[in-house]
């Protein structure tokens, strides 16, 4: 939390932080999950350095999921996202003209949903996806 203080404005003071829900990290576990199964099947060097190789970059979505968050407060929505070069965007909350939240059956069972933002001339941060 003490990391979000250098993106606040004087007097802008943090409502809620999260993070995009995990199932997110859904897609990027399939390879790992074969690289398994192929390192089972076929123990060799080559498969373990495909294992290897497969988890490493699923160690960097990971670390990216991690570092993604949606800051509410109480003069805007920003949104962290980055690794090593950080990408920050805002919407004051006073050019928001009209929200919609809609979850689909999946989003229901698992508890996400996606928040679309329109605002007045303002473009950056029209979508949030997976929202917890």
């Amino acid at each position: 939390m003490s990391e979000l203080r250098g993106y606040l404005f004087n007097g802008e003071e943090v409502a809620q932080v999260v993070r995009p829900h995990p199932i997110v990290l859904l897609k990027p576990s399939i390879a790992p999950l074969a690289a398994v199964a192929l390192v089972a099947a076929t123990p060799n060097r080559f498969t373990f350095v495909v294992l290897l190789v497969v988890l490493v970059r699923f160690g960097w979505d990971v670390g990216l999921w991690y570092v993604d968050r949606y800051v509410l407060t109480t003069d805007r929505i920003v949104s962290l996202s980055g690794i090593f070069t950080t990408r920050v965007v805002s919407m004051p909350l006073a050019k928001i003209t009209d929200l919609t939240y809609a979850r689909t059956l999946m989003g229901r069972l698992l508890g996400y949903g996606t928040l679309d933002l329109e605002s007045a001339g303002q473009q950056g941060l029209e979508r949030i996806e997976y929202l917890p």
